[in-house]
C-alpha cells in the first residue's frame, strides 16, 4: 500500500489524507538511466546508408549511362556500388554517372538491383538495394524480321 500524507489547513477539522507522491529510489533512477542509455545507443547505432538512392538511365555522349543519386550525411564519405568505390559529383546530395559497360563488370548478369552504400566499410545493415531499370542488364536478342498477322 502507498504511504499516506495528512494535509491540514487552518485548524484541526479540515485535514485530508492523500497518497504520498512516489519518489524514484536508487533502483528507479538506475532503471531510468538505463532506459535513456539504451535509447541513445539505439539512435547512434542506426544504419546510415545511401539515403534515398535512386537509379535511372541517361545519355552520356553517344552511349547510355546509369545515373545513381542519393544523399549522405558527411560529404567526405565514399560511395560504394556493389562494394567498389566510385567517383561522385556533389557533396551531401551526390550523383554518379556509370557507363553500362562498367555496370556490367560490377553487377551480376540479369541483376535487377545493385547495392549502394556510403562509407568505407559497408555492413549488410547500411547497404541499400537500388532497383535497376527493367531489363537493363538482360541479354538482347537480335532479330532479322518480325511478322505480325491479324487473326
Amino acid at each position: 500500500m502507498f504511504p499516506m500524507v495528512r494535509v491540514c489547513r487552518d485548524g484541526i477539522n479540515s485535514c485530508l489524507s492523500i497518497p504520498a507522491p512516489r519518489q524514484a529510489g536508487p533502483t528507479g533512477k538506475r532503471r531510468i538511466l538505463a532506459l535513456v542509455g539504451a535509447l541513445c545507443s539505439a539512435l547512434l547505432a542506426m544504419p546510415v546508408g545511401a539515403k534515398d538512392a535512386e537509379s535511372r538511365l541517361v545519355r552520356c555522349g553517344a552511349a547510355s549511362c546509369l545515373q545513381l543519386s542519393g544523399y549522405r550525411d558527411n560529404p567526405e564519405d565514399a560511395v560504394l556500388v556493389n562494394g567498389r568505390s566510385v567517383a561522385v559529383e556533389g557533396d551531401r546530395r551526390w550523383q554518379v554517372h556509370m557507363p553500362l559497360d562498367t555496370l556490367r563488370n560490377y553487377a551480376d548478369p540479369h541483376a535487377r538491383s545493385i547495392e549502394v552504400s556510403v562509407g568505407e566499410r559497408p555492413s549488410r545493415e547500411v547497404v541499400d538495394q537500388v532497383k535497376l531499370p527493367i531489363g537493363l542488364l538482360g541479354n538482347t536478342t537480335g532479330m532479322d524480321s518480325i511478322v505480325v498477322t491479324a487473326g
